[in-house]
């Protein structure tokens, strides 16, 4: 997986409103935000032979409709691999707080 791919869903995801911040994929007991240097921890991409099967572990604000924000990450998702050519399989959302 080439980790400019991988900063820039980064970027993608952060700019997203509602997204309180981005969780572990690790489960750790409570959700806890992680720090600027370890957000990578925060997404799986498992690059199979029908395309990328993204992952993506975030804290949501308070108030917030987790669907709206699941189909947000999607769509910008898409909307990224469209424009690079890339062929994206899945994108899953795992909802691990609310802040």
């Amino acid at each position: 997986m080439d980790e400019q791919i991988k900063q820039k869903i980064l970027e993608i995801i952060t700019q997203i409103p509602g997204i309180s911040a981005l969780a572990s994929k690790e489960i750790e007991g409570d959700a806890k935000a992680l720090n600027r240097h370890e957000l990578s921890r925060s997404m799986a991409i498992v690059e199979t032979d029908k395309g990328l099967d993204i992952s993506i572990y975030i804290i949501i604000s308070r108030g917030i409709k987790a669907s709206l924000i699941a189909n947000e990450i999607r769509s910008a998702m898409n909307n990224y691999a469209n424009s690079k050519n890339i062929k994206v399989k899945n994108v899953s959302v795992f909802v691990r707080g609310v802040k």
